[in-house]
């Protein structure tokens, strides 16, 4: 079901805006496609992905999060996941979600 009607009746409005308000069937297939994390190519060198989520996001359903952990996982990449209980789609001031960047940096960034 590339309509994805689960996804649509959970998210209303904000799906349909998003991806089918004013488009073709092939835009907005196109428009799906581009914005979902779960079709962009995995580079060779990415030795782990971390997903983080917040569970109350009401801009991009945190099935997409789950999803792509699954896709990764199968292709044998390593992935952490973290759902952020009771945060929304702007993570940016949730505490556990600013310490895990804080830590990634820490590990693959920082010399």
């Amino acid at each position: 079901d590339f309509y994805r009607a689960d996804v649509a009746a959970a998210y209303g409005n904000i799906y349909q805006c998003q991806f089918f308000t004013g488009k073709s069937t092939e835009q907005s297939r196109q428009a799906m496609i581009a914005a979902s994390a779960y079709h962009f190519p995995m580079l060779r060198s990415v030795s782990k992905v971390y997903l983080d989520h917040g569970e109350l996001d009401s801009v991009v359903p945190v099935l997409n999060a789950t999803e792509m952990n699954k896709r990764l996982v199968a292709d044998g990449v390593k992935t952490d996941r973290f759902i952020h209980s009771g945060a929304g789609h702007d993570l940016g001031q949730v505490t556990a979600y600013r310490t895990r960047g804080e830590a990634m940096f820490n590990a693959f960034i920082k010399p």
